[in-house]
């Protein structure tokens, strides 16, 4: 095994922060930005007395879902000042059966962190084609907790070890059904966006069809 393959492995979260926020800003804009335009068709016409009742009770939905979009902004404009999260597994082959050190680091308002919970979830996708639309259906099939807590000086930083079980299944991806392994970390932070950051895994089988030690 070369020193690449059996060095550390820094992870990096599947869904970013800020592509997340500047995402939900852009819908919302471009939402409102529609809508904005029947409402103040709407409301000119009301300042000249011809309200348009049928108008205004078929505008109220898509109101009500601009209203949830630049709430969703906001909270995931909070969520950037989030602490921040760095992860390190001890290798980088990640073989089901072995015994993988894992370490994780927190950087900013650590304090805000009221609990901690890291746990691994194995599950399976499968995309069915049904008429002219396509859907995927996903099943949880493993879910194993690697650590908890709610001491605050457990939270900010740790070790804990990852063992996947060695009669379970590898990483597996195909035209239309996925084996996918993720590094979940759930850390809840009062009256603020919880931390909820995936990491996704490439898992091997067991080596020599055993569990590692």
């Amino acid at each position: 095994m070369s020193e690449i393959e059996s060095g550390p492995l820094v992870l990096r979260a599947a869904s970013s922060r800020v592509a997340k926020a500047v995402g939900s800003l852009f819908f919302a804009a471009f939402w409102n930005g529609i809508v904005s335009i029947f409402v103040v068709h709407l409301v000119r016409g009301a300042m000249r007395n011809s309200f348009e009742w049928f108008l205004a009770c078929f505008l109220i939905p898509f109101v009500l879902i601009g209203l949830g979009l630049i709430a969703f902004f906001v909270h995931s404009f909070l969520g950037l000042f989030a602490p921040r999260l760095m992860v390190t597994l001890s290798t980088r082959r990640i073989c089901l059966g072995d015994a993988i050190g894992l370490e994780w680091q927190f950087s900013g308002r650590v304090h805000s962190v009221r609990s901690l919970r890291i746990f691994v979830e194995g599950s399976e996708e499968a995309t069915y084609r049904r008429g002219t639309s396509t859907s995927t259906d996903r099943h949880v099939f493993a879910r194993i907790d690697i650590f908890k807590a709610i001491d605050p000086n457990q939270i900010g930083s740790g070790q804990a070890q990852l063992r996947l079980p060695n009669d379970s299944m590898p990483t597996f991806s195909a035209r239309n059904n996925k084996l996918v392994w993720t590094l979940r970390v759930r850390g809840d932070i009062p009256r603020f966006p919880d931390i909820n950051d995936s990491f996704v895994l490439d898992v091997l089988p067991a080596r020599n069809g055993r569990g590692g030690a």
